[in-house]
């Protein structure tokens, strides 16, 4: 798989956990070429485990999510934590995307306390077992490069 192959993927399925739905051509050319062309140092995975945070969350977006979690409290300067940050940005810029990730959606109180309790609920839960799986191999895997 090339370079740009793995990034379609990527892209694929990290704008699905962001979005829902899949990337348009520009989204995808805008990723490959910002980390490709524009800013590869930026990206250079910097252990083992970085590179299996990033292999394990192109699995699939629930993958994606629950790696996510791990990294936002556990390894926030993963390549993963930068992928998604850049994808956002894109994203956030890129109409019509950008329209639907700012609109408000109107709900009742009820409704919103349902949906804020069950996605919290989801969250510790992929919260407590990525911190069990992956944190003994971070451990095991420490330093060490990719490779």
């Amino acid at each position: 798989m090339t370079d740009r192959d793995r990034l379609k993927t990527e892209c694929h399925v990290f704008t699905q956990y962001l979005t829902d739905q899949p990337p348009d051509s520009y989204i995808l050319k805008k990723y490959s070429e910002a980390i490709i062309d524009k800013q590869p140092a930026a990206f250079q995975l910097q252990s083992a485990f970085d590179a299996l945070l990033l292999k394990l969350a192109i699995v699939h977006p629930w993958m994606t999510r629950a790696t996510d979690i791990y990294s936002r409290f556990f390894f926030s300067g993963s390549v993963l934590r930068k992928k998604l940050v850049l994808l956002l940005a894109i994203l956030e810029t890129h109409e019509p995307v950008a329209s639907r990730l700012d609109a408000a959606t109107r709900t009742g109180l009820t409704r919103f306390i349902l949906l804020f309790t069950g996605q919290s609920v989801i969250a510790g839960l992929l919260l407590v077992l990525s911190t069990l799986t992956l944190s003994p191999v971070r451990l095991v895997l420490g330093r060490k490069m990719p490779g």
